[in-house]
This record gives C-alpha cells, sequence and structure tokens, in this order.
C-alpha cells in the first residue's frame, strides 16, 4: 500500500512528518543522512512533490518515508505528548497506526529504521 492508497488524513499525517523533521529541532539536521538514510535536500524534494513514489521497498524514498516515520514515531527526539495534535494532526496512536498500516502494505512485519 504505497503512501497513494492511504487515507488522506493518512497521508497528511506522514507529510506533516516530513515537515516537523525538516523545520528542525528535532535532531541537527547535519545528520539526517545517517539517522533517516536521506539527505536534507532529499526530504524536502519528497515533501516538495508529495507524495512521493514508495511503491518500491528498495527506493530511496520508501527508506526515508520508514526513517521518518520511526524517528517521529519512536525517536529519541519525538514530540512532547501535547505536541502531537499541533505538530502532526494525529495522535500517537494514530500515527503508529498509520505507520504499521504502511509497513505490513509492504510486506514488513515490523516498523524500524531500515
Amino acid at each position: 500500500m504505497p503512501l497513494h492508497d492511504l487515507t488522506g488524513h493518512e497521508r497528511d499525517m506522514v507529510r506533516r512528518c516530513f515537515v516537523d523533521i525538516l523545520q528542525g529541532g528535532r535532531f541537527d539536521l547535519a545528520q539526517a543522512d545517517v539517522r533517516l538514510g536521506a539527505t536534507v535536500e532529499e526530504l524536502q524534494a519528497y515533501e516538495r512533490e508529495w507524495p512521493p513514489d514508495d511503491s518500491d521497498a528498495a527506493a530511496a524514498s520508501f527508506v526515508a518515508i520508514n526513517n521518518v516515520l520511526n524517528e517521529i514515531c519512536h525517536g529519541p527526539d519525538r514530540p512532547r505528548d501535547a505536541q502531537w495534535a499541533s505538530v502532526l494532526g494525529a495522535t500517537p496512536e494514530e500515527l503508529r497506526a498509520t505507520y504499521t498500516k504502511w509497513a505490513r502494505s509492504h510486506g514488513l512485519s515490523s516498523t524500524g529504521v531500515r
């Protein structure tokens, strides 16, 4: 289930994760390629051309989407509880459920860094 197959609300939640990461403050964006498997420029291109083609699990866009979702859902710098709705338009449970739905639709049995 590529991003195109998620509901509009689910796609928007994922897009907002990219926007949040790119606004900085979660971590030093100079570490983006290490922590997310994509450069800031690549993340900006995915966000600008939303939604990117993530149908191929070997594609760079797939890795970036997976790792951005993992960072927001499970990373040490994830949003504080009060920030979820205002920053991401979702509760932690909604985003984690969307992440799991997206991952399973790509044949992954679990979520996490790729």
